[in-house]
C-alpha cells in the first residue's frame, strides 16, 4: 500500500487523532486563560435546588433562590411560598386586588429580571395608572408547565392567593398537543438538582446527561461559552439548536382541530374552579416568533421545508380566540402588537419575549383588562 497516503496502521491512526486531540486542548486552554485575563466574561450559571419532583410532574420548590442566566447575565431567581418566581405578597389586604397569571417559559422567562416579565410590569403599570388603588399581580408561570398543570396549581393555590382574577397565557405548544388531555401521573426525581422522569427511557436520560454536562461547562468556562455564543447563530440555520419549530397547529388543520374539544375540556375545568370561589378568568394568547415575524417565518419554512400549502401561522391565535369563545370568558391576543412593534420584540437566541415584548404584551393587557372590567371598581 502507498505510505505518502498517510498511516495506514491502527496505531498511526491513534496517534494523529492523539496528536489532534492535545493540540485542541492546548488551544482550548489558551483561549480560557486569554479570555480570564483580557476580557473576562459572565459565565452561564445553573438553576439548581430550585425544583422538586412530585407523582404528577416537577415544580418549583417554595422559599429556593438559584443563580440563573440563560445568555443574558447573571441575575437572582427566587421561589416565594406560593412557588412562583415572585416576591412573597402575604395575607390579602382589605381593598386588594389581585391577579394571578399562569403560563409557560414565556411567563417565568429565565433570561429576564423577574421585574421585566409582562405580569411583574403590568403590576407596575397598574400602580401608575391607579395610584389610589393596590394591585398585586403574582406570576405563577413556569417553564414546561401546560394547562392541566395551570389547572393543578389552580385548584391547590386558589384558596390561599384568593385572587380577584386569573389569567391563563395560552400559547401553541405546550398548552395543546403534550397535555391537552390529562397526563398519567409522571413521577420524577431531581438529579442533580434538576428533574428527570423516573420512567425515562435510556435515550432520554442520555438527551438529559449531555444537556445537564453542556449547563455544567457553562458554569465553569469562559471559552465554552464564547464558543456556544459565536456558534449558536449557524445553529439556528441547521435546525439543531432550541430554536422552536412550526407547531402541527399551524402545518396540519386536523391536528389543530383534535385538540380543540380536549383544550376546552381542561379550559372548562379551570373556569369551574374560578367560579366556584367568584374569581374571573381570562385567556392571554402566547403567538411565537415565527407568527409575527415574517423574518423567522421564513427561516423555518426553509429549515422545515412544510408544505406551504398547509401552513397557516394565524391558526393558533384564530383557535384561543375559539376557544375563548367555547368556555365563555375574555381574551387578549397581543399578536398585532407585537408585530407592529418597532424593534424586534423577541430575543434572538431565546426566541421569547424580550424586555420591548413583554413591556408590550403588559401595556396591551392592562388595557384588556380595563375594557372587560376586570380591574374592580
Amino acid at each position: 500500500m502507498d505510505q505518502r497516503n498517510g498511516p495506514t496502521t491502527t496505531l498511526g491512526v491513534v496517534r494523529v487523532f492523539a496528536s489532534d486531540l492535545l493540540v485542541l486542548a492546548a488551544a482550548f486552554v489558551a483561549v480560557e486563560l486569554g479570555l480570564r485575563l483580557v476580557a473576562p466574561q459572565e459565565v452561564h450559571r445553573l438553576l439548581t435546588h430550585v425544583y422538586e419532583a412530585t407523582d404528577e410532574g416537577f415544580r418549583l420548590r417554595a422559599g429556593s433562590t438559584g443563580v440563573c442566566n440563560n445568555g443574558y447575565g447573571d441575575h437572582v431567581f427566587s421561589v416565594n411560598s406560593w412557588r412562583a418566581r415572585d416576591r412573597d405578597y402575604g395575607a390579602k389586604q382589605p381593598g386588594e386586588w389581585r391577579i394571578l397569571c399562569l403560563g409557560d417559559s414565556f411567563s417565568e422567562n429565565q433570561a429576564l429580571e423577574v421585574e421585566q416579565i409582562w405580569p411583574n410590569v403590568l403590576e407596575s403599570d397598574l400602580a401608575t395608572a391607579f395610584p389610589e388603588r393596590v394591585f398585586s399581580v403574582i406570576n405563577a408561570g413556569q417553564a414546561g408547565w401546560s394547562l392541566w398543570n395551570y389547572h393543578d396549581y389552580i385548584e391547590e393555590m386558589l384558596p390561599r392567593i384568593e385572587p380577584d382574577v386569573v389569567v391563563v397565557a395560552i400559547g401553541n405548544t405546550s398548552d395543546w398537543a403534550r397535555d391537552a388531555r390529562h397526563p398519567k401521573p409522571r413521577a420524577m426525581r431531581i438529579w442533580s438538582g434538576l428533574p428527570v422522569r423516573r420512567d425515562a427511557s435510556l435515550l432520554e436520560r442520555a438527551k438529559f446527561a449531555v444537556w445537564y454536562v453542556n449547563e455544567w461547562a457553562e458554569g465553569v468556562s469562559q471559552a465554552y461559552v464564547a464558543f456556544r455564543d459565536i456558534t449558536f447563530y449557524p445553529g439556528i440555520w441547521t435546525g439543531i439548536t432550541k430554536v422552536s419549530r412550526i407547531h402541527p397547529t399551524c402545518t396540519d388543520a386536523a391536528s389543530a382541530a383534535r385538540l380543540f374539544d380536549p383544550t376546552v375540556e381542561v379550559l372548562g375545568r379551570i373556569k369551574g374552579l374560578c367560579d366556584a370561589r367568584g374569581t374571573r378568568l381570562a385567556l392571554l394568547s402566547v403567538p411565537r416568533d415565527y407568527e409575527c415575524l415574517p423574518s423567522v417565518a421564513r427561516l423555518r419554512i426553509e429549515l422545515e421545508r412544510p408544505d406551504v400549502a398547509r401552513l397557516d401561522l394565524s391558526r393558533p391565535g384564530r383557535m384561543v380566540k375559539r376557544l375563548a369563545g367555547t368556555v365563555g370568558v375574555p381574551y387578549y391576543d397581543p399578536a398585532d402588537v407585537l408585530r407592529s412593534a418597532e424593534s424586534r420584540p423577541y430575543s434572538v437566541m431565546f426566541a421569547h419575549w424580550n424586555e420591548l415584548g413583554n413591556r408590550l404584551v403588559a401595556e396591551g393587557s392592562r388595557h384588556f383588562l380595563e375594557r372587560h372590567h376586570l380591574l374592580g371598581d
